[in-house]
């Protein structure tokens, strides 16, 4: 079980960690990764959305990828991501975070 363990990657260090030890040194084991990262979503064989401890939506990645939800989450994490990129360039700090639900997926 890994617990949101590229939270405080680099997208670049955390595709790597992906591709390189979750999917090829655990290929043929049963993985179960908790998220926040939409773009891991992908490499999953189910998904499990919850909220507050309950099961809101499941499905293979193409199901998910397709809902309102997802969408939403997917606006979310533009937004998070531009107004890290602020951040970083020193234009303005970040006043809150988004708060995003867990993303629970199964690989």
């Amino acid at each position: 079980m890994f617990d949101d363990v590229m939270s405080a990657l680099d997208a670049k260090v955390g595709s790597f960690i992906m591709e390189e030890t979750i999917l090829k040194q655990l290929k043929g084991k049963t993985v179960l990764l908790v998220t926040h990262g939409l773009q891991y979503l992908k490499y999953s064989d189910y998904i499990y959305v919850m909220d507050e401890g309950k099961m809101i939506l499941q499905g293979k990645f193409e199901d998910v990828q397709g809902s309102e939800l997802y969408k939403k989450f997917e606006q979310l994490d533009e937004v998070s991501v531009y107004n890290s990129c602020l951040t970083v360039s020193g234009a303005r700090t970040l006043s809150k975070r988004t708060n995003r639900r867990s993303w629970m997926s199964s690989s």
